[in-house]
């Protein structure tokens, strides 16, 4: 753009529609303009889009994972950990260590109904029973750790699905 713009004083002044004087000035407006767009374009820090979160404005806070957890079978109790599954045979198994989070979210595909607990209620017999393709979600949780579930249709060992995140939606900051 700059260099028709050049071209078009130029032309007026070589066909006597611009007076010399005046189109000396117009070239040398334009050229501090492009000098002063230079400087501005040769300063700007173009930085690369990261590829992990480290160091990184964007950080995403809302880490995720998902796993499927085998339910131990003889209607055992089974709490939910950083790799899975742990068999709980003390019911209110506590310091297990669980995938960090603020949610959990159970997805019962098991063909079976089954019985969710939170924290410590399992001792108390606090549930959710959940049937076939319910799903349910448990807020204010620190761990996977603080959630576990069991089959009690039959003896059966049978597979659920959970996710763990921090927050359904994004936060605002």
């Amino acid at each position: 753009m700059s260099i028709l713009l050049l071209r078009f004083v130029e032309r007026n002044a070589e066909s006597g529609e611009m007076v010399h004087a005046s189109a000396i000035k117009l070239f040398i407006l334009i050229k501090k303009y492009l000098l002063g767009l230079n400087n501005v374009m040769a300063s700007y820090d173009i930085k690369p889009p990261p590829e992990t979160n480290a160091g990184s404005q964007y950080f995403n806070i809302n880490q995720c994972k998902s796993f499927k957890i085998t339910l131990a079978a003889s209607k055992a109790l089974t709490r939910f950990t950083d790799g899975g599954q742990l068999p709980d045979g003390t019911g209110g198994q506590t310091g297990v260590a669980g995938f960090p989070c603020g949610e959990v979210i159970v997805v019962n595909k098991s063909d079976k109904q089954i019985e969710v607990f939170s924290e410590d209620n399992a001792g108390a017999g606090y549930a959710f029973q959940m049937d076939n393709n319910d799903s349910f979600t448990f807020r204010g949780q620190t761990s996977t750790g603080g959630v576990s579930a069991k089959n009690i249709t039959d003896n059966d060992a049978v597979d659920i699905y959970i996710r763990a995140q921090f927050f359904s939606d994004n936060p605002a900051r």
